[in-house]
């Protein structure tokens, strides 16, 4: 069936695939969509794990026609049915290929073609390094215990990404299992991604870029659709994955994800000080415009 996928590309673009999956996402996937479709993708698949909000009317109304959104043969979130759903898809094309989820959002520089190298080539995989986006807050690093500050909804998808100016690059992080650490996504050109359960792993030969990234808006904009978002994911794991403590920031309460929102404003920075996320950053601005 996802053959037809691939007459479906509207250009020779560096990136052929991104697929990602989502459940009741009508408050990111607007954003979501109206960033991805400006970069230099050929196709994207949308797996809808059984949505009962407007997600699908939301994607058939603002995403490109060539986008594919088809729905999951999974019941939930089962990380390992998942991910070989994923998988399946991604053996349907050729070229660079990435799965993202809903919270994240690709960064790219310019001639990012060139930075890929040729697809055709031997099997390899780029780790594009997670960025925890955390937002300027028009102003506020500091997040005083005793004040739950929150953002406002951001009007378009050019105001959300100044957000993405201020935040933590988890490459920059040691390697000790800090809790604000998160890890890196794959660009590869392999049949799929090889992947260990997450898709945060892969069996592939990796090579370190550090020069596209993938922002992560967990706990960005931090408002209270953002808290409902998180919290009505729970749903959607299975007993089996939450016995494994797989997908467990989902049933965090709200005081949890409070104290995790602070801790990391306070550990934030001015992204734009480094060479290779500042040059990726203007780029996607410059194409936002």
């Amino acid at each position: 069936m996802l053959n037809i996928f691939l007459n479906c590309a509207m250009n020779k673009l560096p990136i052929n695939l991104l697929v990602t999956h989502f459940y009741n996402e009508e408050y990111l996937l607007p954003f979501w969509i109206n960033y991805h479709k400006k970069l230099p993708i050929n196709n994207v698949v949308l797996i809808d794990y059984h949505s009962t909000d407007k997600s699908a009317e939301i994607i058939k109304e603002l995403a490109p026609s060539h986008w594919r959104l088809m729905t999951s043969k999974n019941r939930d979130f089962d990380v390992l049915n998942c991910d070989e759903e994923v998988m399946d898809i991604e053996k349907q094309f050729d070229g660079w290929k990435i799965c993202l989820n809903i919270t994240e959002f690709l960064i790219t520089p310019d001639n990012i073609g060139e930075k890929l190298g040729d697809p055709n080539q031997d099997t390899a995989a780029h780790a594009c390094p997670s960025v925890i986006i955390t937002g300027e807050e028009y102003g506020l690093i500091r997040f005083p215990k005793s004040q739950k500050r929150m953002s406002k909804h951001p009007n378009d998808i050019a105001e959300l990404f100044r957000g993405f100016k201020q935040g933590v690059l988890c490459s920059r992080m040691a390697d000790d299992g800090d809790s604000l650490a998160r890890p890196p996504r794959y660009l590869h050109n392999g049949k799929c991604g090889n992947y260990q359960p997450g898709r945060h792993k892969t069996g592939h030969r990796t090579y370190e870029n550090n020069l596209i990234f993938t922002g992560w808006l967990g706990y960005f904009p931090w408002n209270q659709k953002t808290i409902d978002r998180k919290s009505q994911i729970k749903s959607q794991i299975p007993q089996s994955d939450a016995q494994k403590n797989w997908g467990h920031q989902h049933f965090w309460s709200h005081e949890q994800m409070y104290n995790v929102r602070r801790q990391l404003v306070q550990f934030s920075e001015d992204l734009l000080r480094y060479e290779n996320y500042s040059r990726a950053y203007n780029n996607v601005s410059n194409l936002l415009l």
